[in-house]
Parts: structure tokens; C-alpha cells; sequence
């Protein structure tokens, strides 16, 4: 049997023209096309029959109308759930893979249900018209999917990060370089330190020798003459001229070992400037936005952050006790020279510098490794 076609609803978008921040949506439109016998046409348009085509059509819509909330509610919560993780990638083509399934399904039902009602309210009005037990009604709802993706907001806010992380290693790794300076200096501080100990410590041996010669019976008499008294500093030159000589070493040793705590110092100022340069990189991160995996290499830096942090103020504070040595010793032999008189100069208790240094070191070389295993997980 012949049949005659109307399109009661043409282009509905089905989402509703909902907007995305974060993914791409294109419209999902539905066309309820129906379906009678010719005969039945021919019935209605010579009026014999009161049967509205556009009042089934209108029937139909309804149902679509019922699913539009559903599909637009789909995306928006998909919307809000993206921006929580924006940076997981896994996560977010799941979770864009999940809600095109889900619509796919929707789809389905929208083009049952709306043939549904169709037939149901064929059927009601067939009740009242027996003579048209014999004519079909038929309801088709052609849906078009639009596949949703990923938007231009997701791919430039992972971009961002990317530049962001791409900085924060380029920060990390400078601040590898000048801790690496930082403890090659510290160890040769340490050395020259070990150098200046020997060098008082002769010193030291050599004015109590000096003082020893000066205390026996025959010194003392001969220090109460004038005569006595010239005897008696020729019988020590031997002794005062070793301790000029030592004193000339340590004053050279002195001037080296001062001038590496100067550069130690100004080195441990810049890597606390380039500390707080990564610190304040390190801010910016979307942490809400992060993978798991992202979120746990982020807190790790935090904490090793700190811990560098902590060694280089000790490292700052034992260089400082170090130039303060160095002053000490360079005084004493200055009095020395001055006023022939050589007096304990005492030691730090434990300098160590390189010690600190190194674990700096290893802990700011850590934290670059952090830089670079972050940077394989960002989803560029």
C-alpha cells in the first residue's frame, strides 16, 4: 500500500544548545518523520477525516522534548567533572568516552519513545474509528549524533601547564647548577680549613716552645740586663723567625680561605633567591586540577623543597662561623707581627660545610628528577 510522508519536526537540537567550557559539543539533532497510508491522506485532506498529521507530530516532540533536559544535564555534569581534572588525561577521555555512550543510549530510547506515544495516540483515536482498524500509522525519529570531544579550553589550559612545568624545570635545573657550585666550593673550604688548623697548630707549638725558653732560671736572669735581655732574643730568633714564616702561611691560607666564604656566601644567597623563584613557580599549579600521579610528584617537591631549603640555611650559618674563624686567625697573626705575641685562637667545633652542601646537593638533584618524571605525565 502506497504510503505519504511528513516531517513534523525538523533540526530539534536535542542538547538544547547547552555551552561547554571544556568540551566540544555540536548540536544532536532529531527529525520525526510520519508515516500514513496514502488512503488515510487522501481520507484527511478531502476532510472525511478529522485526524491532525501535525497533531501527532506535536505528540511526538513531546517525548523528544522529555530527553532534552536529560542530554543537556549529561554534558554539564561531564563539563563540571573535566574541570576538576583537567590535567588527567585518562581520566578525561573516559570520562568524554562514558557520556558519548550514555547519549548514544538516550538516543535509542528518545526514538522508541517518541514512536511510542505516536502509536498510542494512533491507536486511542482508531477506537473511536473502527472503519480504520485496516490503515498504519507509522513514527520515525532520525537522530543525528554529534560525537562530543575535547575542547579548546582543555587543550590550552594543558598547554599552560606545560609552559608552566616546562619553567619550573628550567628553575629546577639552574638550581642544580649552583648547588653543584655551591658544594665543590664548600669541599675546597673545608680542605683549606683542615690547612689552617696545621698551620696554627705549628704556630702554636712553636710559641710554647718559645714561652718554655723564656721561663727557665737562666732567662729570667738574663731578661734583667739589658745585655742579658739581648742575649736572650738572640738565643730565640731561630724560633720567632719559623713563627714569621707560619704566620706568613696562615695570613696567604687565611686570605684564601676568606675569599672562598665570600663566594660561598654569595652563592648561598643566590640559590636561596633561586629557591624562592621555584617556590613561587610552584604556586601557579592547578593542584585541584592534577592527576593523582601529577598531584603526588607536586607534593614531594613541596616537601623536598623545604628540606633543601633547611640544609642551605645550615650551610649559609656554618659559612658565616667560618668567616668568623677566618677573622679571628687573621688578627692573631697580625698581633703577631705587631706585638710579637701569639695567643689561642679557637676553632669551630665542626665546620662541615661540604657535608651540608653535598646533602643539598642530593636532595636539589632530586627534586629535578621530580621536574622531569612531572613532565613525562603531562598529556601533551
Amino acid at each position: 500500500m502506497a504510503t505519504v510522508k511528513y516531517t513534523t519536526l525538523r533540526k530539534f537540537n536535542l542538547n538544547g544548545g547547552v555551552k561547554s567550557k571544556y568540551l566540544d559539543v555540536g548540536a544532536t539533532t532529531v527529525d520525526v518523520i510520519i508515516e500514513i497510508d496514502k488512503t488515510l491522506d487522501d481520507l484527511i485532506k478531502s476532510g472525511k477525516e478529522s485526524l491532525k498529521i501535525s497533531h501527532l507530530g506535536d505528540v511526538a516532540k513531546k517525548e523528544v522534548s522529555k530527553a532534552s533536559k536529560a542530554f543537556a544535564d549529561t554534558i554539564k555534569d561531564l563539563d563540571k567533572k573535566i574541570a576538576q581534572n583537567i590535567l588527567d588525561k585518562e581520566a578525561t577521555d573516559a570520562k568524554i568516552k562514558e557520556a558519548n555512550q550514555v547519549l548514544r543510549h538516550y538516543a535509542k530510547i528518545v526514538e522508541a519513545n517518541a514512536n511510542a506515544a505516536v502509536q498510542k495516540e494512533w491507536q486511542g483515536y482508531m477506537s473511536r474509528r473502527k472503519h480504520l482498524k485496516s490503515f498504519r500509522i507509522k513514527c520515525v525519529a532520525k537522530i543525528t549524533m554529534s560525537t562530543i570531544g575535547i575542547g579548546i579550553a582543555v587543550t590550552s589550559a594543558v598547554m599552560s601547564f606545560g609552559t608552566l612545568w616546562m619553567n619550573i624545570g628550567t628553575a629546577a635545573k639552574g638550581l642544580t647548577d649552583l648547588v653543584q657550585t655551591a658544594k665543590t666550593w664548600s669541599q675546597s673550604l673545608d680542605t683549606v680549613y683542615r690547612d689552617l688548623l696545621v698551620q696554627m697548630t705549628k704556630v702554636d707549638a712553636l710559641n710554647a716552645k718559645r714561652e718554655k725558653a723564656k721561663s727557665t732560671k737562666e732567662a729570667q736572669k738574663l731578661s734583667k740586663t739589658k745585655e742579658g735581655l739581648k742575649e736572650l732574643t738572640n738565643s730565640l730568633l731561630p724560633i720567632s723567625k719559623s713563627m714569621v714564616k707560619a704566620t706568613s702561611e696562615i695570613e696567604n691560607t687565611c686570605k684564601q680561605f676568606l675569599g672562598l666564604v665570600a663566594k660561598l656566601e654569595n652563592k648561598a644567597d643566590d640559590i636561596a633567591g633561586q629557591i624562592n623563584k621555584l617556590m613561587k613557580l610552584m604556586t601557579k599549579i592547578p593542584d585541584k586540577q592534577l592527576s593523582s600521579d601529577l598531584k603526588a610528584i607536586v607534593t614531594q617537591m613541596d616537601r623536598k623543597i623545604q628540606e633543601l631549603f633547611s640544609e642551605i640555611t645550615k650551610l649559609h650559618k656554618r659559612s658565616q662561623n667560618a668567616a668568623k674563624f677566618g677573622n679571628r686567625a687573621l688578627k692573631a697573626t697580625q698581633k703577631l707581627r705587631k706585638q710579637d705575641q701569639w695567643g689561642p685562637v679557637d676553632a669551630e667545633k665542626s665546620l662541615d660545610t661540604g657535608k651540608h652542601a653535598i646533602s643539598a646537593y642530593a636532595v636539589t638533584n632530586f627534586i629535578y628528577q621530580l621536574a622531569k618524571n612531572g613532565k613525562s605525565l603531562i598529556p601533551i
